[in-house]
């Protein structure tokens, strides 16, 4: 499924189907290309064939106020999702990445699924204690880290006893994990 221009914003974004892979191009370095999917509650998924290996694109996930669920800057392909609690309209946006120096024209490819899961996704805002995203004991649980100073904050209960975590964590880049209590 082709995008359909213009699709720069929420208003006009081009519609797609979960399961559909879907291609756009981005003309300039201020283009942005919006795509809209409907969603029950549960996970969206988007598994992201960037366009070039040379040039950073950001892609997110953003709600019906472009409030960014999740988002990642990129040189390569990879899967963003996030979880939603609500049924409602969602969004991928796409969008060259400021920092990135010069504009590639490359066309990128995505797949977009919607449904429940068995991981627990988080749900942004997680950045701080407060907003921690609940998770439960036993289930596999993920994040994403949409920028080197974002922080992803998951809570759980818990009694007497060891607490522990088993993390797969990919790429290169190096992460700091932590188990606090409630006073942080």
């Amino acid at each position: 499924m082709a995008e359909r221009e213009p699709n720069n914003s929420l208003f006009s974004a081009t519609a797609i189907t979960s399961g559909i892979r879907s291609s756009g191009q981005l003309s300039s370095s201020s283009d942005v290309d919006y795509y809209r999917i409907a969603s029950g509650p549960g996970t969206i998924s988007v598994d992201i064939d960037h366009a070039s290996s040379f040039r950073s694109s950001t892609y997110s996930i953003v709600d019906s106020s472009n409030r960014v669920l999740a988002s990642q800057d990129t040189f390569s392909d990879i899967t963003l999702q996030t979880a939603v609690s609500n049924s409602g309209t969602y969004y991928i946006k796409v969008q060259d990445n400021p920092s990135s120096s010069g504009h590639d024209g490359g066309q990128y490819h995505f797949t977009v699924t919607t449904g429940s899961s068995s991981v627990n996704s988080e749900i942004e805002s997680n950045n701080s204690l407060f907003s921690a995203t609940a998770i439960t004991s036993g289930i596999r649980s993920s994040g994403q880290l949409s920028s080197s100073s974002d922080v992803d904050y998951f809570r759980i209960s818990s009694g007497p006893g060891t607490i522990s975590l088993n993390i797969d964590h990919p790429g290169s880049n190096w992460s700091t994990y932590s188990i606090v209590d409630s006073s942080n």
